[in-house]
């Protein structure tokens, strides 16, 4: 699997328990979002949110002079690829709410796509990447999951996500940028180590990151249609 190149801005506070000092010129990156980014505007019965996952993961390692933690980047990136796959995220997604949570409106119907886009251009394209011609068109974007394994503070599942919204405009309107974290064991243990819950545990964090993201999207939102 692609390692992706940039992580969000909560990786700040882990990098520095961590000394992932070489990551941080690529934080910005992630965390910068649109001030454009507003509301929806059109008939709730025609407003469409399009979700589409990833399979850009990344596992950090712990280690601090001879002392190493329980797994190495291979086996946690292995664990991703297993347990938090497409369609792990688009159950966790759907289990959350994505619309009540991202504040769009009541009625937008949520399109899922299973396949992932191209990590090369996931960010770049200024289009909508979906054929619909809804007049209230967005899109919920994964971009990536990491994990920093710590094993003094616990280890540390991340997510990163875009929304953009396009209206009724055939080019992105605004977009917004950001990560969720959460504290997660499971990816560093060995399969048969793992708790008979890990599935459970696995969607738990995805959709709490999920949440902390939209939690944000939600409140930009809402000041940028007040005004």
């Amino acid at each position: 699997m692609s390692k992706p190149d940039i992580f969000g801005a909560r990786m700040g506070e882990w990098m520095l328990r961590t000394g992932l000092f070489v990551l941080s010129a690529t934080i910005a990156a992630l965390a910068a979002g649109s001030a454009d980014a507003k509301l929806p505007v059109g008939d709730a019965s025609q407003c469409e949110l399009h979700i589409w996952p990833t399979e850009t993961f990344s596992g950090i390692p712990y280690k601090v002079g001879i002392i190493t933690g329980r797994a190495s980047e291979d086996q946690i990136v292995g664990s991703m690829e297993s347990l938090v796959g497409p369609s792990a995220q688009l159950a966790a997604l759907r289990d959350a709410d994505p619309v009540r949570a991202l504040g769009l409106p009541a009625g937008t119907r949520v399109v899922e796509h299973q396949e992932v886009l191209d990590r090369k251009t996931v960010t770049k394209m200024p289009t909508r990447r979906a054929s619909s011609t809804s007049p209230c068109y967005s899109e919920l974007i994964v971009l990536q999951h990491f994990l920093v394994e710590d094993i003094v503070w616990g280890d540390r599942f991340g997510s990163a996500f875009m929304f953009r919204n396009f209206g009724d405009k055939p080019e992105v309107r605004g977009s917004i940028k950001g990560v969720g974290g959460y504290k997660l064991k499971v990816l560093t243990m060995p399969e048969a180590a793992r708790p008979a819950n890990t599935t459970e545990l696995v969607a738990a964090a995805l959709k709490g990151n999920f949440l902390e993201f939209a939690k944000n999207v939600h409140s930009q939102l809402t000041a940028g249609s007040a005004r």
